[in-house]
């Protein structure tokens, strides 16, 4: 199948129409000659695409016939899927390879089975440290590194976090430099998530700080500035200074005004324990029915 039938078959699985789809980053007839193989998108627009219909950029990658992924490609499926079993097996199976990759995709393996909540973070200390240390020590980043990087936001220690972030903010620095976009997407959503984990763990100068490396990369190919904006105002909450437009209630209503209920689902547990310690209201919604329909 080709790129253009795939990002097409994506699209209609989540029920998007090409205007919502294209809204702000294309035109709907640009985007509808695109899926029919008319015509071809910059890579800044794709990534963008991607980010709109919350598709990972590695599924494109290495699709060389259609019943056919890349190892990595199957595991972010299975990840997708939650299948359990299927991380195992693939981890068992690395672990019996002497391949020169396996030792690290079985360790993605387990990082991936902490964070669905199967594997308790310290039965594998050592490994995310390993991995850890790999990441931050690794100059240039590749998809594994920031696969890697993605797992290892929310399972690393809370005191080893900002040095991870820190080499994160430096690769969206390295790739807006060089024009490389492919990874902006992600490498902005782990800056993020890893400040509001810093935030939930009452280190406000260490998010601060995050934030700020985040600021200076000025990565701009990326759907989750609405969660920028979101950060940016709690960290400026906890410091007891006034908001920047837009505000929280606002950004979440839009978001509910526009059906972005699987963003929303992602999202708000991160940020309800924050929310619930700021003693965050609205006057556009109730906020106890918002928690209820989007939190935990």
């Amino acid at each position: 199948m080709t790129i253009e039938k795939t990002f097409q078959q994506l699209r209609q699985d989540r029920q998007i129409t090409i205007r919502q789809a294209a809204k702000g980053i294309i035109s709907p007839s640009a985007l509808s000659r695109f899926e029919q193989g008319k015509t071809q998108l910059s890579a800044a627009a794709f990534v963008r695409l991607l980010d709109r219909i919350q598709v990972d950029w590695s599924f494109f990658v290495n699709t060389d016939e259609e019943t056919t992924r890349s190892v990595f490609q199957q595991l972010i499926v299975l990840k997708k899927n939650r299948d359990i079993e299927g991380i195992r097996t693939m981890a068992a199976q690395f672990g019996q390879s002497s391949d020169a990759n396996s030792k690290d995709f079985a360790q993605l393996c387990q990082l991936m089975l902490v964070n669905l909540g199967v594997l308790p973070a310290t039965t594998i200390h050592s490994t995310v440290q390993t991995v850890a240390g790999n990441v931050v020590a690794t100059d240039y980043w590749s998809t594994f590194t920031v696969a890697a990087a993605k797992e290892l936001v929310s399972t690393i220690s809370i005191e080893a976090l900002p040095a991870l972030l820190s080499a994160n903010a430096e690769q969206l620095t390295i790739n807006h430099q060089t024009a490389n976009v492919l990874y902006e997407p992600d490498l902005c959503t782990i800056q993020l998530d890893g400040v509001l984990r810093l935030l939930a763990a009452n280190r406000l100068t260490d998010a601060e700080d995050a934030l700020s490396q985040f600021s200076l990369a000025r990565a701009t190919y990326y759907e989750e500035g609405f969660k920028y904006y979101i950060v940016l105002n709690l960290i400026r909450k906890e410091r007891g200074q006034a908001t920047t437009p837009p505000e929280i209630d606002t950004i979440l209503n839009s978001l509910a005004i526009m059906g972005a209920n699987r963003y929303l689902h992602g999202l708000v547990p991160q940020i309800e324990p924050l929310l619930r310690r700021q003693r965050f209201t609205s006057n556009l919604f109730d906020t106890e029915r918002f928690f209820a329909k989007y939190g935990r």
